[in-house]
């Protein structure tokens, strides 16, 4: 009975990994929502209200789902992962500040863990359609999701990132259904899961090329009699695709009327304004990381360290040459838009990883294929690859296991630094201590805000001096800072020699303490840590931050 559903077990045996990858300290900062992007999310949420009726939910000039309508005027992203949340905490009784993150997170985990199956049956699909692939591709290319390092992170945080994977690579698993059945169901359900998809950001977008573009290839060579089933196929794709976003998101649209598609003036006016943002010329501080990096290197780089690990990047390339090399139309379609989609997002200002998220469960494929090629025509290389691969997963769990750097470093200084003190923090990051319990809270220090990402002018040196002088303890809680700043000296000259200077013990403040998280290979009894502070800043400040501490003498 168990060799028979053998192949059943694996593929439960790797969504469990998954399952349990991603849900291994989910309070993974001991609800003190250190995650910017998850506190908004977690407020919105909060005041949102379960409308009184499906006409109100419709309408976004009175739904009380519609963050515009709940006191936020300002919101770019999709609504549907946050209704979702929001159901979800009202029906398990945790509709609250800290119940509504940690829902948030368990949906990520949850959808992300979908993204593994999808993968697996996208691998089955193409082995029926093309015989040379190997069996084993499918359970390779499931782990490989499953133990991959990004998705991993980005499903421990509550933020739509997970929910919009899924949705968009439902929608392609279902357009390639279609390619093989030219089933028109699966038209449909392509285009329902790319609209809920939209629902939840419209960087939805960058997949709709491949989606549409596998379900016209189903024609391709296009005959005459075909041309009726050609054309059904795309009009109940794009019926379908947006009675799901009118659905899965009404706030960007004027009104609740479906025959009506013109979009809220107040969500065109958002996008319009984060645009403004992406502005290099601007002094937005989160942009100020991007200003000298290099497109595709600096993409490149933190795809193949960090996101997934330089032995699985070697197994996707080869994978992908393997693919390429078949020479089917659809096989080479899916690499040039993988191709194309990451050109693109690394010449963008902002190329951030998670903004790379849709290539994961391709990369994942072609690693897959790759390892099951290696299996087949060298298999006592099989283990040692996977042994390598792992280790990087492996290591990054870590940061899981033990308390937030933050954390940490907030009990050191309730230990060590006196009541009272004045302690700087620095415009927009996290100050510390946080507030632990009701004996240690950050009131009983006096915290003064540092204005680092300030144009260098006199004046800003002026309230800087100032602020110094009156300072006892400088804590930088993550290189935000330093390690934007110091990457444009010629816009800011004197902040980045100041933080030279300070790490160089050239100022009037010396170093007493470092707090780090860093991944761990698991070795012996305390493991070799592994420094990633070179990495994007959004990999390391959310969940495990460097924190160094510095007394004026």
């Amino acid at each position: 009975m168990i060799r028979k559903h053998f192949p059943q077990l694996i593929l439960i045996a790797i969504v469990f990994l998954g399952l349990f990858l991603r849900l291994l300290g989910l309070n993974w900062d001991q609800s003190q929502h250190l995650h910017p992007d998850e506190r908004f999310l977690t407020m919105v949420v909060t005041e949102m209200k379960l409308p009184q009726s499906m006409g109100d939910y419709l309408d976004s000039s009175r739904s009380t789902f519609n963050p515009n309508n709940v006191g936020f005027n300002f919101f770019v992203y999709g609504t549907a992962p946050l209704t979702i949340s929001k159901l979800a905490a009202h029906f398990f009784g945790m509709d609250n500040y800290n119940g509504i993150t940690l829902i948030g997170r368990l949906l990520s985990a949850f959808y992300d863990v979908g993204v593994i199956f999808l993968v697996f049956k996208t691998v089955q699909l193409l082995e029926k359609k093309y015989q040379s692939i190997s069996r084993k591709a499918k359970y390779y290319g499931a782990f490989l999701y499953a133990v991959a390092v990004l998705p991993i992170q980005n499903a421990h945080f509550f933020t739509v990132d997970s929910f919009l994977n899924l949705m968009a690579f439902a929608a392609f698993y279902s357009a390639l259904r279609f390619y093989v059945t030219k089933h028109v169901n699966w038209a449909i359900g392509a285009g329902i899961f790319l609209g809920l998809a939209f629902g939840a950001k419209v960087s939805a977008v960058f997949m709709a090329p491949l989606i549409a573009g596998v379900i016209l290839l189903a024609f391709f060579p296009l005959r005459k009699r075909e041309l009726g089933q050609l054309l059904l196929a795309v009009v109940v794709f794009g019926s379908a695709g947006y009675l799901a976003v009118r659905l899965a998101d009404p706030h960007i649209f004027a009104s609740g009327n479906f025959l009506d598609p013109k979009l809220n003036p107040l969500f065109v006016q958002n996008i319009q304004q984060l645009q403004g943002m992406s502005n290099p010329d601007g002094w937005f501080p989160p942009l100020v990381q991007w200003l000298n990096k290099k497109p595709i290197v600096f993409a490149l780089q933190n795809i193949i360290v960090f996101g997934v690990g330089i032995p699985y990047f070697i197994m996707a390339l080869y994978g992908g040459v393997l693919l390429a090399k078949m020479k089917q139309i659809l096989l080479l379609a899916i690499i040039v838009w993988c191709l194309a989609f990451f050109s693109y997002q690394s010449y963008q200002l902002a190329a951030s990883m998670r903004y790379f998220y849709f290539l994961y469960p391709f990369i994942a494929i072609f690693a897959g294929f790759g390892m099951a090629k290696i299996a087949q025509s060298h298999p006592r290389f099989t283990i040692p690859i996977l042994l390598l691969i792992i280790i990087w997963p492996l290591s990054f769990m870590s940061i899981y296991l033990r308390p937030h750097s933050r954390v940490m470093a907030s009990q050191w200084i309730y230990q060590n630094i006196p009541a009272g003190s004045v302690i700087t923090a620095e415009h927009w990051d996290d100050a510390l201590p946080l507030s632990l319990d009701s004996d240690r809270y950050a009131q009983r220090y006096n915290i003064i805000e540092l204005p680092v990402f300030e144009n260098d002018t006199e004046d800003k040196w002026r309230r800087m001096e100032e602020l110094l002088e009156r300072a006892d303890y400088l804590i930088l809680t993550s290189n935000r800072g330093y390690g934007s700043i110091g990457t444009v000296p010629e816009r800011y000259p004197q902040m980045s020699q100041f933080y030279t200077d300070l790490f160089a013990s050239k100022t009037a403040f010396k170093k007493v303490q470092e707090i780090t998280s860093y991944p761990t290979i698991p070795f012996g009894l305390s493991g070799i840590p592994l420094d990633d502070q070179w990495a994007e800043e959004a990999f390391t400040v959310y969940d495990h931050p460097k924190i160094t501490i510095f007394k004026k003498q």
